[in-house]
């Protein structure tokens, strides 16, 4: 069923959220597995629904939005819990939500984002055809800094929101499906 743009009625759903307003859009990916009966390592997630916030949506649309589906759905939400997030969280998980607030550390960064790319390359996700998904996808990248860290983002004037929601989404699904990854940098 289709209620107001979201996907209601389906298992296991769970919803990734990354907050913007000012400089990037707030996106909202809903996903699924789509056959949770397989082995785990056979589990393919599927995106139900993307939803793009212009600029300047306010946060309390957002979240109002988010509070909604919770109450059509019951989906589990992963957010980046990092800055303005932080409070949305708080609200969610009053709301009655299933919440998980993930703040974005290096290591939980490079926990997300090497969690997507494993099932992309092994063609366990069912993607939207969306050119600004594709974009930042293809675009998103890591490089050490002069002090040896990792850095992972998007160039210089580039957007990762997409990417950011995306890895949340499949981050809270592949707990459902098999243990999340995670990753140590080597130089």
């Amino acid at each position: 069923d289709l209620v107001m743009g979201h996907i209601i009625g389906e298992d296991n759903l769970v919803v990734g959220v990354d907050f913007g307003k000012i400089n990037d859009n707030a996106v909202i990916y809903i996903g699924k597995i789509e056959n949770p009966t397989a082995l785990p390592q056979d589990q393919i997630i599927k995106v139900m629904d993307r939803i793009v916030k212009p600029l300047g949506t306010n946060y309390a649309a957002i979240l109002g939005e988010l509070i909604n589906l919770n109450l059509l759905a019951y989906p589990r939400f992963f957010l980046d819990a990092t800055g303005v997030g932080e409070a949305p969280s708080d609200m969610l998980t009053e709301a009655g939500a299933i919440v998980e607030p993930i703040k974005f550390s290096l290591q939980k960064k490079m926990d997300l984002f090497s969690n997507l790319k494993i099932f992309i390359e092994q063609g366990r996700i069912r993607l939207p055809n969306e050119l600004e998904l594709r974009n930042q996808l293809e675009l998103f990248e890591y490089e050490y800094t002069s002090s040896g860290n990792v850095k992972l983002h998007a160039p210089e004037g580039m957007h990762d929101d997409e990417v950011a929601a995306l890895s949340l989404m499949v981050f809270g699904l592949s707990r459902m499906a098999s243990p999340p990854v995670s990753v140590s940098m080597v130089k």
